[in-house]
């Protein structure tokens, strides 16, 4: 009672409910009295804070709108740490939350190319001005015209594999999964016409379309490296064989003979192999004798019109086989560095490509020396003294370092025009000038940054040691930069975007020009990774999340001289915010712990924060983002998220692929939301522009950026996005209207 009085004396009425609360939550002696010190850390607070430690405190998010007007404790899972909504919260914003946001996203423009992982052949072109190729769980069809893209995303899990069939109408893709798939598209209006559902083989690592294009051959990702002939229309499995034994991936591709034989070859790692049509329909095998020239890894391999078979080997010879025996060998390529094979063995790549001309009178050759070399084929075979039509050697793109390996090859219609997919995850068309046409990063990706000021560009930082600079309008790289064998794992901007801050894998932090990539300062401030850093909304603090449990502050005016570290985390710090006022530092660890600190200083700020405004909102644990986190969750499931700057959204990514799109603050155990496939699984990144209007998202261990754009209009949210032309007649080569082809 005596409490009571005192505030009451003080003006400020607390009832004897509320005072029993602030005891039992702060201490009190045996006497039943609270020390002084208690009471000056703990009690200085206002009536707000007293209110809510009165009432009960509530167990997870809400479960209706009309529960929105609690304004005590809310605990739930993951977070460990008890969350308040804030004193003017309004219970109407919980409705909201559960509704679907009014905007969407449109997937824009996919940066990257499956250039790491893949085993054979898989960009290929459509027309002159098109090209088709995969990228994490999008089939992209790209524009080298316009510099436009048009996306397939029926796929839930990675694609592994890429055919297109003779009349190039049709893809198809296959992809990983407990059963997996395989999906058949239509290239003009990304029509999915076809699904095809596999065992449980893990997943289909290569496919093929027959010449004639009514057969489909697959290969699984099982140990047996099951081989399906198809008749894919009918969804008929025609047929089904062991391709061979051992841990996937054995079998590196599959290759029909176009030339009027109902044959096929699968090669791979210490086999070709030949396979023919029997008269009960299933195909027999021929394990090929490789002779004089070694058991090898066959890399690639390709028919000519005479019957003989080439195929590439690690040390950058062709090996030419007539039936199932190798003749000869004869040197075309340099063997190219040592690289980590996808079996994990360490060797090199050698001849990675091989590709016909559709006259069938060239071939061209590639591989892990950058170069490609066009052989005249119309003898009908290869030799030593058979005719090298022309020799392309491509250099990097990037300064100071080697030529890239190339991982794909095709060749435009009867010309010399070649498009590559290279080791670096870029596409280049080599003509009279050659260029890179997407770039990409050859590395896991994490670090991405949105640039404050010129809201079209953004920053990205990978594994790969090297940092990039983009422009989300005309989807081009703008430069980059090397980290100087570093791995990037985080990266900011300054709010004036004049400095560019990139945290490490190694616990330093690099710090450039914004708008050049000029290097300005490094800091070595920890001894393992920084996963999060961002710059206070004034520009003078650079704040420091670390695996190493701390969070560092940095004053940028004093040539970024460390001034605190924050200590009380009990996990890796995995993400920071800035109150608005630059004064206080939100985290939270993996740990799931929500702490706040006194930026000067490095203290722990004790007292809840659930006025506090926040500049940004990126941490995935607190109060208006406690409905982000599904039913079943175990807390490692959302790896990112970003609220808008509006404060109308919040997009989050994670584990499964995902990327969705709330409204904020989202409160509800259910909310509404919006999600989107692209990406493979554990997607790391994800922010709004600055202006609100784009949204790029990272995938992690698939490497890919993905460029959403935001849009409002319904039709353009679940809409198809309309074709640039028509289906192309493959007997005449002439454009015809689908409409009437349909009739």
């Amino acid at each position: 009672r005596g409490f009571t009085a005192v505030w009451s004396r003080l003006g400020v009425k607390v009832t004897l409910v509320e005072a029993a609360a602030v005891f039992n939550k702060y201490g009190q002696d045996k006497d039943l009295k609270m020390p002084y010190k208690v009471f000056i850390d703990g009690l200085l607070v206002g009536k707000s804070r007293l209110l809510a430690m009165a009432g009960d405190v509530r167990q997870g998010a809400f479960l209706d709108p009309r529960e929105a007007a609690f304004l005590g404790k809310i605990v739930y899972r993951p977070c460990r740490k008890g969350v308040y909504p804030p004193t003017n919260w309004d219970p109407a914003l919980a409705a909201r939350s559960a509704e679907i946001p009014e905007r969407g996203l449109q997937l824009e423009f996919v940066y990257g190319y499956e250039g790491k992982e893949n085993l054979a052949k898989n960009i290929f072109y459509v027309n002159e001005a098109e090209v088709v190729y995969y990228a994490a769980a999008v089939g992209v069809v790209y524009n080298k015209n316009t510099h436009t893209q048009r996306h397939f995303v029926q796929h839930d899990d990675d694609i592994r594999c890429l055919t297109l069939d003779p009349s190039k109408r049709l893809v198809a893709t296959g992809q990983v999964g407990k059963y997996p798939k395989v999906l058949v598209w239509q290239v003009y209006d990304l029509q999915c016409v076809q699904t095809l559902v596999f065992p449980a083989v893990r997943g289909v690592i290569a496919v093929a379309f027959s010449p004639d294009g009514k057969k489909l051959l697959t290969c699984g990702s099982d140990d047996r490296h099951t081989l399906f002939v198809w008749d894919w229309r009918k969804k008929t499995k025609l047929c089904e064989m062991p391709g061979q034994n051992g841990t996937p991936p054995q079998v590196y591709g599959l290759v029909w003979n176009p030339h009027g034989v109902d044959q096929f070859i699968s090669y791979g790692i210490n086999h070709l192999k030949t396979w023919d049509r029997q008269n009960n329909g299933t195909y027999t095998p021929t394990a090929g004798v490789f002779g004089k020239a070694g058991t090898h890894v066959v890399m690639s391999a390709v028919f000519l019109p005479s019957g003989v078979v080439v195929s590439g080997m690690p040390t950058g010879e062709l090996c030419m086989w007539k039936g199932s025996k190798c003749l000869r060998t004869m040197r075309a390529h340099a063997k190219g560095p040592q690289v980590i094979r996808t079996d994990g063995a360490i060797a090199c790549s050698g001849v990675r490509c091989l590709c016909l001309r559709d006259d069938f009178k060239v071939m061209l050759s590639a591989g892990a020396d950058g170069t490609v070399i066009a052989w005249d084929i119309t003898s009908g075979d290869i030799r030593e003294q058979s005719q090298i039509l022309g020799t392309v050697a491509l250099k990097s793109a990037y300064a100071n370092t080697t030529a890239p390996l190339i991982r794909s090859l095709d060749c435009y219609r009867d010309s010399n025009v070649f498009v590559a997919g290279t080791h670096r995850c870029d596409i280049w068309e080599v003509d009279e000038t050659p260029e890179v046409l997407i770039y990409g990063h050859s590395a896991d990706l994490y670090g991405l940054a949105v640039n404050p000021v010129k809201t079209t560009q953004f920053a990205t930082t990978s594994d790969g040691d090297r940092v990039f600079l983009w422009d989300s309008q005309k989807r081009h790289m703008l430069r980059t930069a090397n980290l100087g064998g570093y791995k990037g794992r985080s990266i900011a901007f300054s709010p004036d975007a004049k400095h560019l801050a990139i945290g490490t894998s190694s616990g330093g932090i690099s710090v450039m020009d914004g708008a050049t990539l000029q290097f300005l300062k490094w800091c070595k401030s920890f001894e393992s990774s920084v996963p999060d850093l961002k710059y206070s909304p004034d520009g003078q603090y650079l704040a420091a999340a670390s695996s190493d449990l701390f969070v560092d502050v940095f004053i940028v005016k004093e040539n970024y001289t460390k001034i605190a570290r924050c200590k009380g985390h009990t996990s890796t710090v995995s993400h920071l915010d800035w109150s608005s006022n630059s004064k206080t530092i939100m985290s939270n660890c993996n740990a799931y712990e929500l702490l706040y600190w006194e930026a000067s200083t490095g203290r722990q700020v004790k007292a809840n924060q659930r006025d506090t405004d926040w500049d940004t909102y990126t941490c995935v644990i607190g109060f208006p983002v406690m409905g982000i986190w599904p039913e079943g969750s175990d807390g490692t499931d959302v790896n990112a998220l970003d609220r808008s700057r509006d404060r109308e959204h919040i997009v989050t990514v994670d584990d499964l692929g995902l990327v969705k799109l709330f409204n904020y603050p989202c409160v509800m155990k259910e909310p509404g939301q919006r999600h989107y496939r692209g990406h493979c699984s554990h997607v790391m990144n994800v922010k709004f522009s600055y202006d609100d209007k784009r949204v790029i998202s990272v995938g992690g261990k698939d490497r890919v950026v993905l460029q959403w754009k935001v849009v409002s209009n319904e039709n353009q949210i679940i809409g198809v996005v309309k074709p640039p032309y028509a289906w192309q007649s493959h007997d005449n080569n002439a454009w015809e209207n689908p409409r009437a082809m349909a009739a």
